[in-house]
């Protein structure tokens, strides 16, 4: 009898495996397993032990650290222990957009751009209002 925390559910579900290294590494991979804090996948490459992924299923993305890599008939089967999980990617996209102010360009890359330069610009201002009154 399996003892385990967190009971292990067969499926077969395509993703995006990414190891976060330097250089990142992208792989298509088919999840195996999954449950509560890991999940099992395959793929056609070897993965260190202790690297740090991001796993992408569907609309959900998950950050977790590979456990083990194990060849076997299909290629490697990989252990990840998932730390932090982030469902429903489109839905907390459209949530942002929605909070964001008005920048009078259309929604899209352009309003990403701009966003990403008005959060820049706010970091700048803080910065130097830091270096002129230090707390």
């Amino acid at each position: 009898m399996e003892r385990r925390a967190h009971p292990r559910v067969p499926v077969r579900i395509p993703a995006k495996l990414t190891v976060l290294s330097d250089p990142w590494q992208e792989f298509d991979v088919q999840v195996e397993e999954i449950s509560g804090k890991g999940a099992r996948v395959l793929l056609q490459e070897r993965l260190p032990v202790n690297a740090v992924v991001k796993l992408v299923v569907d609309d959900d993305l998950f950050l977790g650290e590979v456990c083990h890599c194990q060849a076997d008939a299909k290629g490697f089967s990989v252990g990840v222990s998932l730390d932090c999980a982030l469902v429903s990617l489109s839905s907390i996209r459209a949530l942002m957009h929605a909070l964001m102010p008005a920048t009078g360009s259309s929604a899209g890359s352009g309003g990403s751009q701009a966003a990403d330069a008005g959060h820049h610009r706010n970091h700048q201002e803080r910065h130097q209002r830091h270096e002129q009154n230090p707390a």
